[in-house]
């Protein structure tokens, strides 16, 4: 269940593209933070975690749920 008093992220890959939001929800309202996107087409799947985890420091969120 979606709340508005809390932060998510949403992560997609896809064979070439990798997506990333950050949406909080603020009162009735849900703002979109941040968002990344990479092409990750070229590189090897050891590298993927990598990218994850610095996009998600730039996004300086705590605590978020994962949503689909």
């Amino acid at each position: 269940m979606i709340s508005f008093d809390q932060d998510y992220i949403s992560i997609t890959i896809t064979d070439a593209i990798l997506k990333m939001a950050h949406v909080r929800g603020s009162g009735t309202t849900f703002k979109l933070m941040n968002v990344f996107k990479k092409e990750i087409k070229e590189l090897p799947e050891e590298e993927w975690p990598k990218i994850i985890r610095a996009a998600l420091e730039t996004f300086n969120v705590r605590k978020a749920k994962a949503i689909c």
